[in-house]
């Protein structure tokens, strides 16, 4: 049975190549922009009150990437008791949750319009 395979021109495969980095590298960049925005919305919009300032501080958004499978913002507490500030209270003081859903919003909009 013959195989089903469709080939272009060296050039053509070349330049596929190249959009399909080009589009790669954009998606990544766009990771960075939007998780730097991510951290900089959490630390402004966290609810609880300050005691030492630690725990805002300490509140992090960070990119995991392989290019050509994925691209990950990864949102975080480095204090201990972070998990204590999502969970208790009903989860009244949680801000990755809440960060996560409009930044993944946000982010897949703008990806959206890059593979375009």
């Amino acid at each position: 049975m013959p195989e089903n395979r469709i080939t272009g021109t060296p050039e053509f495969n070349r330049a596929l190549d190249w959009e399909i980095q080009r589009k790669m590298a954009a998606v990544a960049a766009l990771a960075q922009v939007h998780s730097a925005l991510g951290e900089a919305h959490m630390k402004t919009t966290a609810l609880w009150t300050d005691q030492s300032g630690m725990a805002r501080k300490g509140l992090k958004a960070r990119v995991d990437l392989k290019p050509g499978q994925y691209v990950v913002i990864i949102l975080s507490h480095s204090v201990e008791y972070g998990v204590y500030l999502e969970l208790s209270n009903s989860g009244r003081f949680s801000i990755l949750r809440p960060t996560a859903l409009r930044l993944s919003k946000e982010f897949f909009d703008d990806v959206e319009k890059v593979l375009k």
